[in-house]
């Protein structure tokens, strides 16, 4: 599919028919979306069923709106990640509601497991109780919303810039869709420059790039901020042809994303922060192992950040990954 309409619904259907085309998302209706619960309830309900007989029938005996009373208070206590990472206690059973990818290819069980998540996009979302305001795109594992995108077409005269200041002054972090962990991250996007905010505070929302850089990652010119120029399509076809791929999203609720709680040093409060990879931080860790992976250990790397880029956490990330990578052959453990 060409992008030919320059329109900002244009750009939002382009991305739509990739994800459902190449990626076999599954794309849901805003009628799907239950704005009290902010979960797609079909596709939860629908992924118990199919994955979790014993705890299906559970819910359907107790009553389906106790389950989703309780899986909303865990959302709002815990967020997203640690739901989808460890599932709910409901009365005696623990219902799973994501399957992690296993690191080894000989783990059919798992493998099979990890097949039935259900990844879905929306288009047009009606996410309030209270107004008809509209998201350009979310996107959902398995029902439980993930990710929201804002979409701006420089072809129409709007730029990314538009997408921001729509999630700052438009977008109310009262709202259930947009509270602290809820989702994990907040893209605003155009067809030149991805930026992103894990933790939406109206006017004080901060967006900080999720760009490739000029260079496209590589040592050499030219240097600068943005994305290089691609010779197939836009420059932002990262974002929808990698990033938002069932195994990069599924690695990074796996790997990446996390709610950390930070000191501060002059006031001794404690506070939670949702962590999102930065493109850079992505790309880097992954090559790595990909490398580690073929080449087996003893091998030398060497990575170029800026200051302020996130050194550490990369270094953190690559070293929890590492210890349980295995090599190709899926049978040896580094």
């Amino acid at each position: 599919m060409q992008f030919t309409d320059t329109s900002e619904r244009g750009f939002q259907k382009f991305i739509t028919h990739f994800l459902v085309t190449e990626h076999k998302y599954f794309e849901t209706t805003p009628n799907e979306f239950d704005r009290e619960f902010c979960i797609n309830t079909k596709q939860v309900l629908a992924f118990i069923e199919a994955t979790q007989k014993d705890a299906y029938e559970m819910i359907q005996k107790k009553g389906e709106r106790s389950f989703l009373v309780r899986l909303d208070e865990k959302i709002k206590e815990l967020g997203v990640i640690e739901v989808l990472r460890k599932g709910v206690k409901h009365f005696d059973k623990t219902i799973e509601l994501f399957y992690r990818k296993p690191s080894s290819s000989y783990n059919t069980k798992d493998a099979a497991r990890y097949a039935a998540n259900l990844f879905s996009v929306t288009q047009e979302l009606k996410y309030s109780l209270s107004h008809e305001n509209r998201l350009d795109l979310t996107i959902f594992v398995n029902g439980i919303p993930v990710i929201t995108c804002e979409l701006k077409n420089p072809l129409s005269g709007q730029y990314v810039q538009n997408g921001i200041r729509q999630y700052q002054n438009d977008r109310d972090p009262k709202e259930k869709m947009f509270s602290f962990a809820r989702c994990m991250v907040h893209f605003a996007a155009d067809t030149e420059q991805v930026f992103m905010c894990s933790h939406l505070k109206g006017k004080a929302s901060s967006f900080i790039p999720f760009n490739k850089g000029l260079n496209d990652g590589k040592a050499t010119p030219p240097f600068g901020a943005g994305n290089p120029v691609n010779p197939k399509g836009l420059k932002t076809h990262y974002l929808w042809e990698e990033v938002l791929s069932k195994d990069s999203l599924a690695n990074i609720i796996d790997k990446f994303a996390q709610v950390i709680e930070e000191t501060d040093e002059d006031t001794g409060k404690k506070k939670k922060k949702m962590i999102f990879p930065r493109y850079h931080q992505l790309t880097s860790v992954k090559q790595i192992l990909s490398h580690a992976k073929e080449y087996g250990i003893g091998q030398k790397y060497l990575i170029q950040h800026s200051a302020g880029s996130g050194k550490s956490k990369s270094i953190a990330w690559l070293s929890h990954q590492l210890h349980g990578l295995f090599d190709k052959t899926g049978e040896h453990h580094f």
